[in-house]
C-alpha cells in the first residue's frame, strides 16, 4: 500500500512543474461538511467524484471519520445525486473500499492494450467495460480519462454537472481541472497519519498553489 503512495508523491513532485496551472480549485472548503445538498443544488451538480484518504478519513482508515458520518450518510442516500470513489490506492485498498463505501460507484481505469478498461464496483455488483486484462496497468491521478470514466459510469452525466472533491491539489484538483470540471479543495483530514514523505509532498504542492 506504502509503494503506491510513494509511487503517486514521486510523480506529483516530478511533474509539480507542468500541472502549477492546473491545481486551483473552484472551491475551498474547511471539510466534506460543506459540501450539502443546498449547495449542490444551487450549482446544478448530480455527480460527485470523491476522494478518499484525507478527504473523507485518515490515511488507509477503515470507515468514515466519524464526524462526517452522518452528512454523508445523508448524501449518498439522496436519489437525485450521484456518488463515485477515485483513490490511487492499490487492488488490495480499492477491495476494501468496496466494503467501506457501498453505497457509491468504486471506480478503477486500467492501461489496456485495446484501450483504457473501466472497473467499476456498485452495490456489490463488479464490472469491466469493455472487458481487459485484470493485470492491466491501473492509471491514477492526476488523469483527465479517470474522472471522465467516473462520469460514464454515473450515466454519462456532463462535466457541468460534476464536482470532485479532494484533499490534493496535484492529485484531485489537477484530474478535475484536466477533465473541463469544478473541483471543491478540502483541508487534508488528520494530516499526521500519513507518511512523512507524503506530508512533504502535500507542503509542497500547497506552497505552489499559492498557499501557507
Amino acid at each position: 500500500m506504502l509503494r503506491d503512495w510513494l509511487d503517486t508523491t514521486t510523480r506529483v513532485l516530478r511533474d509539480l512543474p507542468r500541472l502549477r496551472q492546473h491545481i486551483q480549485p473552484t472551491f475551498r472548503f474547511q471539510d466534506v461538511r460543506a459540501v450539502d445538498r443546498a449547495f449542490l443544488a444551487r450549482h446544478g451538480i448530480r455527480g460527485v467524484i470523491w476522494d478518499v484518504d484525507g478527504t473523507l478519513m485518515a490515511y488507509h482508515g477503515h470507515a468514515i471519520a466519524s464526524e462526517f458520518g452522518p452528512h454523508m450518510s445523508a448524501l449518498f442516500g439522496d436519489t437525485t445525486l450521484q456518488h463515485a470513489i477515485v483513490s490511487n490506492c492499490d487492488e488490495t485498498r480499492f477491495d476494501e473500499l468496496t466494503r467501506i463505501l457501498p453505497d457509491a460507484a468504486l471506480i478503477r481505469l486500467y492501461d489496456a492494450p485495446g484501450g483504457p478498461v473501466t472497473r467499476c464496483v456498485r452495490r456489490g455488483v463488479d464490472s469491466l467495460e469493455p472487458a481487459g486484462p485484470p493485470n492491466a496497468l491501473a492509471i491514477r491521478k492526476p488523469s483527465a480519462a479517470l474522472i471522465l470514466a467516473s462520469a460514464e459510469a454515473l450515466g454519462g452525466l456532463g462535466a457541468e454537472q460534476l464536482l470532485v472533491v479532494g484533499d490534493q491539489h496535484c492529485t484531485d484538483i489537477a484530474s478535475a481541472n484536466l477533465a473541463g470540471v469544478r473541483s471543491a479543495k478540502v483541508a487534508t483530514y488528520r494530516r499526521n497519519t500519513f507518511p512523512i514523505i507524503v506530508q512533504l509532498a502535500q507542503r509542497l504542492e500547497a506552497l505552489a498553489a499559492g498557499r501557507r
